[in-house]
């Protein structure tokens, strides 16, 4: 079974398009960074909604680095302006 899943990965590789190592852990650090901002934006919304009395909780799985309160003005005020 692994030999055939292998010969397979083999088959559909594309190695020529592929990000190198340093280029893929580059790629994979930027888009941990935009997940956080992400997740910071949706637990400011959490914390909103808890405080006009909303039925709400943080998600079990987001990023405890995203939880915290501590900045939620300017960044909800900057992304809810961008979406008017």
């Amino acid at each position: 079974m692994i030999a055939a899943i292998n010969k397979l990965t083999d088959e559909e590789a594309d190695d020529e398009h592929a990000l190198s190592a340093e280029a893929r852990l580059a790629k994979l650090g930027e888009l941990g960074a935009e997940t956080l901002q992400v997740e910071r934006f949706e637990s400011c919304l959490v914390w909103r909604g808890l405080e006009t009395g909303e039925n709400v909780s943080h998600r079990i799985d987001v990023s405890p680095l995203a939880v915290s309160a501590s900045n939620c003005g300017p960044l909800y005020d900057e992304r809810v302006s961008a979406l008017e």
